[in-house]
């Protein structure tokens, strides 16, 4: 008996789509005008980094950051703190890497869903699409991938996988997905084809040629549903995490399993493999054909920069470098006591990140190492920046569960910071000055 279409029932009765990927489409309106708001307070690569001020930080090999475009990273401006905001109805999906457009989904006056690009300088709408939908990720570079329902003649409507450039929304791609489509999410593109995770009633993951046609379509194993995936060069890296304990990892080529799935909430996938958790501080790295190897990974795995389409190498686990900049260099490194108690140290200057710890939620880095973003354990619902001198630049309240009335989520998109409330409002924080 085929399922009530999610994305349709929206377009007609008000429905808000689920977002799988671990935030809520809320309450979308349309809107969005940039406002005022009172501020608060690249590197070339090198065998070893250096302080802002040129000080050696020690021998530190070059991580591997790789997949990853412009705005994995932090705008560097951060380092002076907070400046103006601009505020949108709807939820966010994206900014372009050039920090220059807002992707977001909203109810147009039709009260259909629609999906609308704003210019973050003038506000101004430049394109949309509608009745559609987009789930956050849906920025590659300087195209956006989104749904498109179009009617049919004999009633009901057809969805559509659509590739659009982000400036003005020129279709460059258009592929089928089910009807019945509840959400579209873009795991990441290779310059071959175009990755989609498409849940509906039979959630697939499939591959999209660059002329709309499939390349192939695998079905999610049961239990997969509201897992993420990780294009990892030839291979998609998928669940592993407490939200989707099941994990496994299939083959670009064709669909088929490259690592048949398995039960685990504590997967770390790397370029080359994956980390899977045995307890509190036993890991064990794998390559991709599920077999262990040697790479020793003595207490958690944190991702060097975290950002879902960049990957790192599994030597880049053992080197307990928890931070990088676009460069590969370290930004902060944790050593554990022999209690398994962490302390991490800005491996530029030498100075210890306060309240830093095993559950220390590190959001974004800047692209030049001088700045991060994070939740210390001591402040959880509280998002700080902090320049690699240990000063405090800027704060924003964050709320860890966005399903209140006054929930609020907080991303890094297109190297900007870029705020969710539960009433559907998107806020994007600009670096002071910008």
């Amino acid at each position: 008996m085929a399922a009530t279409p999610r994305l349709i029932a929206a377009l007609g009765i008000g429905l808000a789509l689920s977002t799988l990927a671990g935030c809520s489409v809320l309450g979308l309106f349309p809107g969005g005008a940039p406002t005022p708001a009172p501020s608060s307070p690249a590197p070339s690569p090198g065998a070893t980094a250096s302080s802002p001020g040129g000080a050696p930080a020690g021998a530190r090999p070059l991580l591997t950051p790789l997949g990853a475009d412009a705005g994995a990273w932090l705008a560097p401006g951060y380092a002076d703190g907070l400046g103006r905001t601009f505020d949108a109805e709807g939820t966010p999906c994206g900014v372009t890497p050039d920090g220059a457009i807002l992707l977001l989904q909203a109810r147009n006056a039709q009260q259909q869903l629609e999906v609308r690009a704003l210019d973050l300088t003038t506000g101004e709408k430049l394109w949309s699409t509608a009745p559609g939908s987009c789930e956050p990720g849906a920025v590659i570079g300087t195209v956006a991938v989104v749904a498109r329902a179009t009617e049919k003649p004999q009633g009901g409507y057809a969805v559509a996988a659509l590739r659009v450039r982000a400036s003005d929304g020129e279709v460059l791609t258009e592929g089928d997905v089910p009807d019945d489509l509840g959400g579209l999410t873009a795991i990441g593109e290779d310059g071959r084809r175009t990755y989609l995770f498409v849940h509906a009633e039979e959630s697939s993951i499939m591959a999209m040629n660059p002329d709309g046609s499939t390349a192939w379509s695998a079905p999610v194993p049961p239990g997969g549903t509201v897992a993420t995936c990780r294009l990892l060069d030839e291979t998609l890296g998928c669940g592993g995490t407490a939200s989707a304990s099941l994990a496994w990892a299939l083959n670009t080529g064709d669909g088929s399993f490259r690592v048949q799935p398995f039960r685990s909430t504590e997967v770390t996938w790397a370029h080359d493999g994956y980390v899977m958790g045995h307890g509190a501080t036993a890991f064990v790295a794998h390559d991709l054909s599920g077999s262990p190897v040697g790479v020793d990974v003595a207490a958690v795995p944190g991702l060097p920069a975290p950002n879902t389409r960049t990957s790192f190498r599994l030597a880049d686990f053992a080197s307990g470098v928890t931070a990088v900049d676009r460069d590969g260099r370290a930004v902060l490194v944790e050593e554990f006591d022999q209690f398994g108690l962490g302390t991490s140290t800005f491996a530029q200057t030498g100075v210890t990140l306060p309240d830093a710890g095993l559950q220390t939620v590190m959001e974004a880095v800047s692209s030049d190492g001088a700045v991060v973003a994070y939740r210390p354990i001591r402040t959880g619902t509280t998002l700080l920046l902090r320049t690699s001198r240990g000063t405090q630049v800027g704060s924003l309240d964050v709320k860890l569960d966005p399903t209140g009335d006054t929930g609020i989520t907080v991303d890094m998109m297109g190297g900007l910071l870029v705020s969710s409330s539960a009433s559907g409002l998107t806020t994007v924080y600009f670096p002071r000055g910008s």
